[in-house]
């Protein structure tokens, strides 16, 4: 029978009270909430349908009946933009799942085998940090085609080199510790090693990388969407809205502005999400 030894605590293990105490994490906290509820509960909050028009009020300045005024088909402004944060966190969450998922498998692998294994795989991610940002992501959707699920899945290679070097390191500063070797003598599988020891201790890091990078993520989905390589119209997309608001902006500015405001306030709070993580898995700023 194989003696169980005793593994030191994770750094996965968040410091709570410091969380509660940490101003910028609870903004950033308050704002993605709302947008979530926003998100979850649009067909019932959203006054209006995101694709109804009303012909006789197009373009209308915000009002009483209008909060954020209409666009040019007479589209509630202020419904289109709750539906828009359902897309925007959509494509967001996906994204970053795949680069989350292929980041960290690239990495334990590379730590695992270590290399020409590791070689490899950290070169390839070189490679693609490498590329300019849009331009990789351009690249990929003239391969497969501009759509919204091409679009999501263009958004998570372009993030997986992140998560691939963040969970690198931390599993290697974690593989150098005194209860890895410990469990490497009790003839503990490799795989049993990386799932119960490596891949817990490396959580923390990742969880930071993963709210800063769903920020990214977001501001990724409005620009290819405002390029018209993202969300096709009538689909309710910040980004869309930017486009579409662009060429009446001295005639009715908030067509632009308060869809800009809606992608400012998201990678806000997402930013100040992660700051605040960090500050708080960070032993040095206790």
């Amino acid at each position: 029978m194989t003696p169980k030894i005793s593994i030191a605590p994770t750094r996965s293990h968040l410091p709570w009270k410091r969380l509660f105490r940490n101003r910028a994490l609870l903004i950033g906290g308050v704002l993605i909430t709302v947008m979530v509820i926003l998100a979850l509960f649009a067909p019932w909050l959203a006054p209006y349908g995101p694709a109804e028009q009303h012909t006789d009020h197009a373009l209308a300045s915000p009002s009483a009946q209008f909060l954020l005024g209409t666009d040019m088909f007479g589209r509630d402004q202020l419904s289109r933009i709750i539906y828009g944060t359902r897309l925007s966190f959509l494509v967001s969450a996906v994204s970053v799942s795949i680069a989350l998922l292929l980041g960290t498998a690239l990495a334990l692998l590379a730590v695992t085998y270590r290399g020409w294994v590791d070689g490899v795989i950290m070169r390839l991610m070189d490679i693609l940090f490498a590329f300019p940002f849009l331009l990789l992501v351009l690249g990929i959707m003239a391969a497969f085609g501009a759509t919204l699920t091409n679009a999501m899945i263009a958004i998570g290679i372009v993030y997986t080199p992140s998560f691939a070097r963040v969970a690198r390191a931390s599993a290697l500063g974690v593989m150098e510790q005194d209860y890895i070797e410990a469990a490497h003598g009790l003839g503990i599988s490799q795989l049993r090693l990386i799932v119960r020891h490596v891949l817990p201790n490396i959580l923390g890091p990742l969880i930071i990388q993963t709210s800063l990078s769903l920020a990214f993520a977001i501001l990724a989905e409005a620009a290819l969407s405002f390029l018209g390589l993202g969300a096709q119209p009538p689909t309710a997309s910040w980004g869309l809205m930017l486009n579409e608001g662009r060429d009446f902006f001295y005639q009715a500015p908030w067509l632009a502005v308060f869809p800009g405001v809606a992608v400012t306030l998201a990678v806000l709070a997402f930013n100040l999400l992660g700051d605040g993580l960090r500050d708080a898995f960070d032993p040095r700023s206790r």
